[in-house]
């Protein structure tokens, strides 16, 4: 009995020993690529696939030892939260924390004044701050596939903004102020529950591709004829597009757009087009 006892400690020892050693190796990991890239002079830091084993924070204030760090990418590492320690980062310019936790876009994002490219997709994101939209230059801004169901008036405040991706929500509108986006090239909403567009869409002139498929639209916005420089526009869902889609040309556009119309349970298309 005293043998089995023993040996039965000896086990449990040793996957205790195996647990630490794997938990080690895991740290060390993350540990190693940032002091390479300390060491290097490096300006991109890549943390994928690591499991970090300590707080958001140290993770952060470890990162911030690297001087000029200009992107950083965060992804599959189950991040939980955006630590106040990103403030260290002030020379980011790109930040990718995508594929993780997350639930909340917290006020000292505003701080890093100098991003261009904030992605967040594929987190689980219900609350965006009001300060996120201070970012003046945000050149591209990807917040798909999170639970956010309404996007906020400031959006208008982002006026550099040329991409915008806010597909797979669960938005049921999209505020006027969108139509403040006057560089904006690229606008990402599909998978959503919008019913309508707001008219003032009319007014993004420089936009030039628009997914707009698995929404609730009962017929084809009218707002999309104004889009003089519109190229390709995207109404449809998954299946359609794999299968015989219609294509149309939209009569009002001055080149040549080619639209996925099919999946949306449409009922009536604009004379229009």
């Amino acid at each position: 009995l005293a043998k089995k006892a023993e040996s039965l400690h000896q086990l449990v020892r040793g996957e205790n020993s195996i647990r630490k050693l794997r938990e080690s190796s895991l740290i060390s990991l993350s540990d190693k690529l940032i002091n390479t890239a300390i060491e290097n002079n490096e300006t991109e830091l890549q943390l994928e696939n690591i499991s970090l084993n300590e707080s958001e924070s140290s993770v952060f204030q470890k990162i911030a030892r690297i001087k000029g760090l200009t992107k950083l990418v965060i992804r599959h590492c189950g991040l939980q939260t955006i630590p106040r320690e990103i403030v260290l980062l002030q020379d980011l310019e790109e930040l990718s924390l995508s594929s993780n936790i997350i639930t909340e876009i917290p006020d000292c994002i505003s701080e890093l004044r100098n991003l261009k490219k904030l992605e967040l997709y594929a987190n689980r994101i219900t609350k965006i701050s009001e300060k996120m939209f201070e970012l003046k230059k945000l050149t591209s801004l990807d917040i798909r596939t999170n639970k956010i169901q309404e996007l906020s008036t400031k959006i208008g405040q982002l006026e550099n903004l040329t991409w915008l991706g806010i597909s797979m929500n669960l938005l049921q509108i999209l505020p006027v102020e969108i139509a403040e986006l006057k560089n904006l090239e690229s606008l990402r909403a599909s998978h959503n529950s919008l019913l309508s567009l707001p008219p003032e869409i009319r007014k993004l002139s420089n936009l030039r591709s628009l997914k707009l498929n698995n929404n609730k639209f009962k017929e084809i916005p009218i707002e999309l004829t104004w889009l003089q420089n519109l190229e390709f526009l995207e109404i449809g869902n998954e299946e359609s597009i794999q299968s015989d889609t219609s294509v149309i040309a939209i009569s009002s556009f001055t080149k040549q757009t080619g639209s996925l119309v099919s999946g949306n349970s449409l009922e009536l298309i604009p004379e229009e087009i």
